[in-house]
């Protein structure tokens, strides 16, 4: 199916489900939370985990184990451990929200019956069926967007856009003192505890999207906001992502759009939420000496490559 797609990637507590969260106040728009499509089915830049060798190579027995493993009770998100061929397989529970059990059964079947087919060909088959699946129960139409939202799809950005030729990517970016401080405060299992390995996580991410960016068939493709511009002049930025995705809106639905995507009226934020602060420099409270030395040794360069002061 021919329809347009939008990736919302980005370091994790860059500000993605902020940006999320205004577009899905865009009627046109037909979305779930994180999918982790590529993080779970493909992986070809992982060295941790085997989901696609043991999809589409591995004994009918280990498949089933497998499969189970994408889906959690009520469909919540978090991390199941299977033991899988003498390895711990850690598997993302977060595909029950675009696809049911049996659908992804009979889907990666079907991807296996493709003897054609290499395993990257197949991984993308399986993740086509899904996202064509959502978006018909969806009510997809002519004129509606798929916007798919997984920060950790910067790493597989040249996959998505060499695979989808409609699709385009908006990339996160933040500043990464503030990052850190916002993934320490969050505390989840996929935030390093450690200053160190906070910083080395921002810089990848970071330079994935230079990569990706450096790429002159993708120029027109992918579009990088500022956390900082978005809290700065919101509805010019607002206006600025929906012209890139091909979707209209009036300025009346872009005011109610930041009334309603503002940090003040979340229910839920603070401390160990989604939602922490959202202020701007907050780094500046809690970043010893020590954490400023780290940061620009490790990253510093990079920060002032993207435009930030140190």
């Amino acid at each position: 199916m021919n329809y347009k797609k939008l990736f919302i990637v980005g370091c994790g507590r860059s500000g993605t489900t902020w940006v999320w969260d205004i577009f899905k106040e865009h009627p046109l728009v037909i979305t779930d939370y994180e999918s982790h499509l590529y993080d779970s089915i493909m992986q070809p830049h992982s060295e941790k985990n085997f989901i696609l060798e043991v999809i589409f190579l591995r004994p009918l027995w280990m498949k089933k184990i497998l499969i189970k493993s994408f889906f959690t009770n009520k469909f919540k998100a978090g991390l199941r451990w299977e033991f899988v061929s003498n390895r711990f397989l850690a598997v993302k529970g977060l595909l029950s929200g675009w696809v049911d059990y049996d659908k992804f059964c009979r889907f990666v079947k079907e991807a296996i019956s493709r003897k054609e087919l290499n395993n990257i060909q197949r991984a993308e088959l399986v993740i086509d069926e899904i996202l064509d699946d959502f978006f018909i129960r969806s009510g997809g139409k002519e004129g509606n967007i798929l916007v798919e939202k997984t920060p950790r799809h910067i790493l597989y950005g040249e996959y998505i856009l060499n695979h989808y030729l409609e699709a385009k990517i908006i990339e996160v970016v933040r500043d990464g003192r503030d990052v850190c401080v916002s993934m320490k405060m969050l505390n989840r299992s996929w935030c390093p505890h450690s200053r160190k390995n906070q910083i080395k996580m921002w810089k990848k991410l970071i330079e994935a999207g230079i990569k990706l960016k450096s790429e002159e068939s993708f120029a027109n493709r992918i579009l990088q906001v500022r956390y900082e511009d978005i809290k700065k002049d919101p509805a010019k930025e607002i206006k600025r992502m929906f012209d890139f995705a091909g979707i209209s809106t009036s300025v009346d639905k872009i005011s109610k759009i930041i009334n309603n995507t503002n940090f003040n009226n979340y229910k839920d934020r603070g401390k160990g939420t989604d939602k922490y602060k959202g202020v701007v420099g907050d780094w500046k409270n809690h970043f010893t000496e020590q954490d400023k030395e780290l940061f620009n040794k490790i990253a510093g360069d990079l920060m002032i490559k993207l435009g930030y002061k140190l």
